[in-house]
């Protein structure tokens, strides 16, 4: 399903992402947050979305792409409102949401990961 030149990038978009989600376990950072997601933009941004334009996609693999860029865009507001709680009541809600969104995301990732190849 996903052409193999798009693989590397889904791997290390997930590394990414899995790190984003173990740093949630570990610390309240906002901002190693904020840093880590910004990786994980740019990732997808270059590795992902410019090569595929020039690649005939399934229509499953474009629609799996496109869920994920929609979630990277809502991870990235998830992330902003995480940094600007200031209660902690807020910032375990926030930290949730982006618990929640990285899962998803992890979850479409490997699903790509693991879809057979297209030939």
């Amino acid at each position: 399903m996903l052409p193999a030149e798009l693989k590397p990038g889904y791997t290390a978009l997930r590394e990414t992402l899995g790190e984003m989600q173990g740093a949630i376990a570990s610390t309240t950072n906002s901002s190693q947050l904020q840093t880590q997601f910004k990786t994980a933009q740019t990732q997808f941004q270059q590795e992902i979305l410019t090569p595929s334009a020039d690649l005939a996609l399934s229509s499953a693999v474009q629609s799996a792409q496109t869920e994920v860029n929609r979630l990277m865009r809502l991870l990235g507001t998830d992330v902003t409102f995480l940094r600007s709680a200031k209660q902690a009541d807020t910032q375990a809600k926030r930290l949730r949401q982006v618990s929640d969104r990285l899962s998803r995301l992890l979850e479409f990732c490997d699903g790509l990961l693991t879809a057979p190849e297209e030939s």
